[in-house]
């Protein structure tokens, strides 16, 4: 009934806007009052750093990351239930989870589990938006990113920003099923689809050994970042 409500008062107000901003291509569908009044202004990186031809075979410490809203929906136990699993097969893999928590409970209970796993869990965040620079800085020493989102109708035609940041960054991903990010990232050959639902460690572990990563590199991605900012 709220929902209703709401889509119905946004349909009237929308006779008297004369441009809207989307932040999603996808909003186009979604939001039929637009009706061609519209300017979309996608999530992008605001970095990059040229990176080709990677291979963690020979990696000391494989260090896996996931940034930005922590969240169970975003796949946050996912994440550390599947680095648990691969910490389990070989103790190189570690986990930096850095972002803002907005549930309280969430945030409690993913600081007993960082305190149970501290042999392999790092844990950075807060109840309000951290500093960019420290997801900046995380993504950059990281050697894998985790895309783990929820298979939700909602998450299913939007582009997460991390997978911008990612791929800007070089970074190899461990990304959840999901054909529209599958796409992107088949342009790149950087990511290896799993279903964090369902996984097999070992499938994984030995895909993660024997993949090489970004094999003709990543300049492509230049153009999802506001800024063209080479890291080196």
């Amino acid at each position: 009934v709220i929902a209703t409500y709401i889509r119905s008062k946004e349909t009237l107000c929308a006779k008297f806007i004369d441009q809207f901003l989307l932040a999603e291509a996808c909003y186009e569908q979604e939001l039929p009052y637009v009706k061609g009044k519209f300017i979309i202004l996608e999530n992008k990186s605001l970095f990059f750093r040229h990176r080709e031809a990677i291979s963690l075979r020979s990696n000391t410490i494989i260090n896996l990351l996931f940034s930005g809203t922590i969240a169970k929906e975003n796949g946050i136990l996912e994440a550390i239930e599947l680095s648990h699993a691969l910490h389990k097969i070989d103790n190189r893999y570690r986990l930096t989870i850095v972002g803002c928590c907005h549930q309280p409970e969430t945030a409690i209970e993913l600081e007993k589990l960082a305190l149970t796993h501290k042999a392999f869990i790092s844990l950075i965040h807060n109840t309000i938006p951290i500093e960019y620079r420290l997801i900046q800085e995380n993504v950059l020493k990281a050697d894998i990113g985790l895309i783990c989102y929820q298979p939700q109708q909602n998450f299913r035609n939007k582009m997460p920003t991390k997978l911008y940041e990612y791929t800007t960054a070089g970074l190899p991903i461990l990304l959840q099923t999901n054909p529209k990010w599958i796409r992107f990232c088949n342009d790149y050959n950087n990511a290896i689809s799993i279903d964090y639902q369902n996984f097999n460690p070992i499938e994984i572990h030995q895909s993660i050994q024997n993949t090489i990563f970004y094999p003709n590199g990543n300049n492509l991605a230049k153009e999802h970042t506001w800024r063209d900012e080479d890291l080196g």
